[in-house]
């Protein structure tokens, strides 16, 4: 079938730049991803099949993954591979704890058709990469952001920035040159998420619909495999930023059909962040929805008051490490951590939660810490 993009793609000029689009190429290639976990995947999988399918792929994810025994995740693959018959197949590494069943993926995948190109990756697929590609079940390895190397392996292009690939039995690798930040990143948001998702269910499924506004770290926590350390290795990317306001809104309607509550994660210490949500939810109708907050600091009386009116129900996300005030301020002291609040500020805020009747406060400790 004759695959148009849908609608125009206003991709930043660096990345038309580096494009060179063959029709021929782009009508034969079918793309379907699968994130590495049990249940929901990565959101970035759907900004990587819709990022395909405004440049003209059609391109397919599986979001969420049902299967809970070896049995059923084959025969669920082997389904997917044989009703999309696709060209390349992409399967997410995000975290570590998650590499075996990546890897089983992969070989069912080879096992199935060895036509079919293989392709991972995410932040631990990019540390590891020198390993991964020594398995015959794994064809690419994409090394940081992956949009734009992912549409030239679909396209069967040759300069593939960001990659580690095997060819002729020789392994090349390619230097980390597509480096996603707020300038370069206008022609990333979802879109064609109808056309998108493999089963009408898979986005209902979810708990939340994580909306990404921001990439990056700027802390050194020892534990965080995404900390500004490990992006500056894996990613190339030396300071996080925030998305353009415009692109983050058009995911925000995009989803809305699908989602009851939306998932924000990214309040970057020392940005002015809450004028940030302020713009970006100002204009678009989110009072029938829940909202899910991960703070990477306790959240302003402002922040508080404008998440409260902007949402139905919020549910906020506290990483503090540890319920000891003195353990806490002994890893912030030694950089092994980002600032971490007092008790007093803690229950301060608490106690400015309770002033509101649609607020449910979360803390999220890390296991493993060293003790003192």
């Amino acid at each position: 079938a004759r695959i148009k993009p849908v609608g125009k793609s206003k991709f930043s000029k660096e990345t038309a730049l580096q494009i060179s689009i063959k029709k021929d190429s782009r009508q034969k290639s079918r793309v379907l991803l699968f994130g590495e976990t049990l249940g929901t995947a990565s959101t970035g999988l759907l900004y990587l099949a819709s990022f395909l399918r405004l440049h003209g792929i059609e391109a397919s994810c599986q979001w969420n993954d049902t299967s809970n025994t070896n049995r059923r995740l084959k025969e669920n693959l082997v389904n997917l591979l044989d009703k999309f018959k696709p060209v390349v197949v992409g399967i997410s590494m995000k975290w570590f704890p998650h590499i075996a069943r990546a890897l089983e993926l992969c070989q069912v995948v080879k096992d199935h058709n060895p036509a079919i190109k293989m392709v991972v990756g995410g932040n631990t697929a990019s540390f590891y990469s020198k390993e991964l590609i020594s398995y015959d079940c794994i064809d690419y390895v994409i090394r940081g952001d992956g949009e734009l190397p992912l549409l030239k392996i679909c396209l069967g292009e040759e300069n593939i920035p960001n990659c580690t690939r095997k060819e002729q039995g020789q392994v090349k690798e390619t230097a980390i040159t597509y480096i996603q930040d707020r300038q370069k990143s206008s022609d990333i948001y979802l879109s064609h998420l109808d056309e998108i998702f493999t089963r009408a269910i898979d986005p209902y499924l979810a708990d939340s619909f994580y909306v990404n506004t921001g990439k990056g770290c700027s802390q050194k926590c020892f534990y965080c495999a995404g900390c500004r350390d490990a992006q500056v290795q894996t990613f190339m990317r030396k300071k996080p930023f925030l998305r353009n306001i415009k692109e983050v809104q058009k995911d925000l309607e995009e989803i809305k059909p699908y989602a009851s509550t939306i998932m924000f994660d990214f309040d970057l210490p020392l940005y002015n962040t809450i004028e940030y949500y302020r713009e970006l939810w100002s204009g678009i109708e989110l009072s029938d929805y829940f909202c899910q907050f991960f703070f990477w600091e306790l959240p302003s009386t402002e922040f508080i008051k404008l998440v409260s009116s902007t949402f139905k129900y919020v549910y906020f996300e506290i990483d503090i490490c540890s319920l000891s005030q003195e353990h806490r301020q002994k890893l912030d002291s030694l950089g092994h951590v980002k600032p971490q609040p007092s008790d007093e500020e803690l229950f301060s805020f608490f106690n400015k939660c309770q002033q509101f009747g649609n607020i449910e406060v979360t803390i999220n400790l890390i296991a493993g810490l060293p003790f003192f």
